[in-house]
């Protein structure tokens, strides 16, 4: 998985990278404090500042070290904390390179040091943001699109490889739900026989989660996408008599109002892919494997709604 991919200005920036330091720095029993949004003249070169007893932690975070950054670095070295740590995603510049040479009291954190930390103090944050990332999800918000761009079309006189195309996607998203179904039942079955964390690591239930994500992708979800872009293309007034049907159905109800809105469409729906509710870290793998059980109940609802509604003439 692309990890820098996340963090770069224009997905996630820097304050989102805080929040994940912050929430996996907290689940160590650290108190933490954020003097981001405070400015330079507050912070002393010091992003956030965390303290857990005696031991004090301060980090400077930045996503593309450069020149300019080096004065930051140089007030978080002089600073007097039990340890100091200069964290980033991608490779700095040769002048900030140079400096960081000169600085042996500071630790410095490239982005797999990052990605170890965050997933083995269970940053949630973090870890949707890897979700959001995969190429499964990306897929679904392509397939979620397609319905959204074909809205108040209509379809045009059907002819067979409408029908062809109809029942490829029908054909997929029934795989796509058995699927999500078996997935959910196994990870509902694994989280709820944890007894002894040590034994069974949020991270590597993660990591699991990501290797069973991509193969559902690889195998059936990215033609599940390619079979709603066909029908786009070719009719797309059949996705928007499946989009009539569907927008009642309460589990798409968020997604709907969402795309409606016409307002931070992509953030409303990736809220109603991980809930509104706050989770303990295996719940919320749980509830992730859930929530896409439904989306792909909710799929195949649609499908069949949209057969029951039209009456399949085709030209002769």
């Amino acid at each position: 998985m692309d990890i820098q991919a996340i963090f770069d200005n224009k997905n996630r920036n820097e304050v989102d990278l805080h929040r994940c330091i912050i929430e996996a720095l907290e689940n160590q029993g650290y108190e933490t404090y954020d003097f981001h949004d405070a400015g330079a003249a507050w912070e002393d070169g010091i992003d956030v500042l965390s303290k857990n007893k005696d031991d004090y932690l301060a980090f400077a975070v930045k996503l593309y070290p450069q020149k300019k950054d080096i004065k930051q670095l140089v007030r978080l070295a002089k600073v007097e904390f039990n340890k100091k740590i200069f964290v980033y995603m991608f490779s700095p510049t040769r002048d900030f390179h140079k400096e960081m040479l000169k600085h042996k009291n500071v630790e410095f954190w490239e982005f797999k040091k990052v990605d170890d930390f965050l997933r083995k103090n269970k940053s949630l944050i973090y870890s949707r943001y890897l979700l959001l990332n995969t190429d499964l999800m990306k897929n679904i918000f392509k397939i979620i699109e397609c319905l959204d761009s074909s809205k108040n079309t209509k379809a045009s006189i059907l002819e067979i490889n409408d029908l062809d195309n109809f029942f490829l996607l029908k054909d997929k998203t029934v795989m796509f739900r058995g699927a999500t179904v078996a997935l959910n039942a196994y990870y509902s079955h694994e989280i709820k026989n944890i007894y002894d964390e040590s034994n069974s690591p949020f991270y590597e239930k993660l990591d699991n989660l990501f290797q069973y994500l991509d193969l559902l992708n690889r195998y059936i979800v990215t033609d599940l996408q390619e079979a709603y872009n066909k029908i786009k293309n070719k009719n797309p007034g059949l996705l928007s008599s499946f989009w009539e049907r569907v927008r009642d159905r309460s589990n798409w109800c968020q997604i709907c109002q969402a795309l409606e809105s016409g307002k931070n469409k992509k953030e409303d729906i990736e809220r109603w892919m991980f809930g509104y509710r706050e989770y303990s870290a295996y719940n919320f793998l749980v509830a992730f494997v859930k929530n896409l059980e439904d989306l792909a109940e909710n799929l195949e609802f649609g499908i069949d709604s949209v057969w029951e509604k039209r009456k399949f003439k085709t030209k002769h």
